[in-house]
């Protein structure tokens, strides 16, 4: 067996050897042994690809937007290394180049929900309220049951003062899934919003005799 042949299908092991580390939670392990395999290979793209997720999954977003942008130079046409590169960048606030990452994932795969939900996070973070709305109900095209993309749909939309369409989005969210912490605290601010605000007439009155002061927005 040629020396090449053996070479690649150690490395291929310990590529799923680190895979296994990841999905088991032993990020500390999977970070060492795809460094260890890039030492040997350093123009692994599986390798590239993961250690850069795991140094965001880890804290370290700018290492992994380095890592996850060399995968991208060596493999271009990868939809999934294009959408880990965007979240990487968007964490960084680097919103320009977190939407050309998006943008460039779903050239490749246009039905990629994810990527329309982060791109949709990127308008936002730019003030583009309605282009993110946009991008939110794409990805509720794709994927119907995305709970993630109704909760920031409703956001938006409360943002916007359109409190009954945020109000129909969280109530969507938690349909798909109920103990979805963030969207319910959402509905309840959305909720308290609509809602009138009673305040005391007087500083004397008794507790029960108010007037109604209609909610900020």
């Amino acid at each position: 067996m040629p020396l090449s042949t053996i070479k690649a299908m150690n490395e291929d092991g310990r590529l799923q050897t680190a895979v296994g580390h990841f999905q088991a939670g032993r990020l500390a392990e999977a970070k060492d042994l795809c460094a260890e395999i890039l030492v040997l290979e350093p123009d692994t793209i599986m390798a590239l690809h993961l250690l850069g997720v795991l140094h965001c999954r880890c804290g370290d977003m700018a290492k992994g937007a380095m890592r996850l942008g060399e995968a991208v130079r060596l493999a271009p046409d990868n939809p999934t290394v294009r959408y880990d590169l965007g979240k990487a960048l968007l964490a960084l606030g680097d919103l320009e180049d977190a939407a050309a990452a998006f943008d460039h994932a779903l050239t490749l795969k246009p039905d990629y929900a994810e990527a329309h939900n982060n791109l949709g996070n990127v308008r936002k973070g730019q003030g583009r309220l309605e282009d993110a709305a946009a991008a939110y109900e794409r990805a509720l095209e794709f994927n119907p049951e995305f709970p993630e993309a109704f909760n920031n749909l409703g956001n938006v939309r409360q943002d916007q003062g359109r409190l009954d369409d945020a109000e129909a989005a969280y109530g969507k969210a938690l349909a798909i899934h109920p103990d979805y912490a963030e969207a319910q605290f959402n509905l309840g601010i959305c909720i308290t919003h609509k809602a009138p605000r009673w305040m005391p007439s007087r500083p004397t009155d008794a507790p029960w005799r108010c007037v109604p002061t209609m909610a900020r927005r």
